[in-house]
This record gives structure tokens, C-alpha cells and sequence, in this order.
């Protein structure tokens, strides 16, 4: 399987929702094991497609996360209000 630009969006915008690396490929049709190897060729090559998607797979968790962080924050404020 080809990692194409479409599949790539398809599993950001997962990430970005909150699923983890292995559902959001499964999402889109692509083993867990193919991921690893679209991820491993980034590292390898972080100037190549594959490295500007690593990159982009880790910003997408890092917002989810951010989201999940902003949410308790203003859960705890409202509560304490």
C-alpha cells in the first residue's frame, strides 16, 4: 500500500479526533504494521513525504492532547467557580 496524500489527511484528522495510531489506520484501511513502516521511513528520512507525515502524526496527537488538557482546565475552573 501506497501512503497517498488522501489516506494521510484521513488519518490525521483521526489522530486529531482522539484515536490512537492503530485505529486510525485501521480507519482508513491500513494495517497497524504499515503505519510503523510509513513512521520508521519518516524517521529515516524526516526531509522525505514520510517525514513530513511522522511530523504531522505527532502534532495531531499533541492537539489532541492539548484539547484534553484545555477541557479539564476549564472543568476544573467551572467547578471552582
Amino acid at each position: 500500500m501506497t501512503l497517498t496524500p488522501d489516506i494521510a489527511a484521513r488519518i490525521i484528522a483521526a489522530l486529531k479526533a482522539g484515536n490512537v495510531r492503530s485505529i486510525a489506520a485501521a480507519r482508513v484501511g491500513v494495517t497497524s504494521a504499515m503505519l510503523e513502516v510509513w513512521l520508521q521511513k519518516g524517521e529515516s528520512n524526516p526531509l522525505s513525504v514520510y517525514g513530513k507525515f511522522k511530523a504531522s502524526v505527532e502534532l495531531a496527537e499533541v492537539a489532541f492532547e492539548m484539547s484534553l488538557v484545555d477541557v479539564v482546565v476549564r472543568s476544573e475552573e467551572h467547578t471552582s467557580e
